[in-house]
């Protein structure tokens, strides 16, 4: 007889009353698979969208910032893999204004303080 696995049960607060956490560990494995499902959406967007650069712009910022700061190994490799496609796409362009968004993003790589300022 084999057994099910426990699923997680996650409750919303009622309005006035507090909220009840399951715990610092199991929140933190939630946050990482949201983390890794939102970086592959932006991957697919960023591969079927038009070249745009505020579009790059703000893709690539989000991932330096998460990759400044993830710790987790697979949701560092999955945000990897997003700016990489980022900058392959970004270099790829024929447009000077979009082609100098890799310059940006290596400034604020060696001053990441100079930034957004959310380093």
């Amino acid at each position: 007889m084999t057994k099910e696995p426990k699923v997680p049960k996650i409750s919303l607060p009622i309005h006035g009353e507090p909220y009840v956490t399951q715990g610092n560990s199991y929140h933190s494995a939630v946050l990482r698979k949201i983390l890794i499902r939102n970086s592959l959406v932006i991957q697919a967007l960023l591969m079927v969208c038009h070249p745009d650069r505020d579009t790059y712009s703000i893709a690539g910022r989000l991932c330096m910032d998460q990759l400044m700061s993830l710790r987790h190994r697979g949701a560092f490799s999955t945000v990897a893999q997003t700016f990489l496609t980022c900058c392959n796409l970004v270099r790829g362009t024929t447009q000077p204004a979009i082609r100098d968004l890799i310059n940006e993003w290596y400034k604020v790589s060696k001053h990441p303080d100079n930034g957004s300022g959310t380093r």
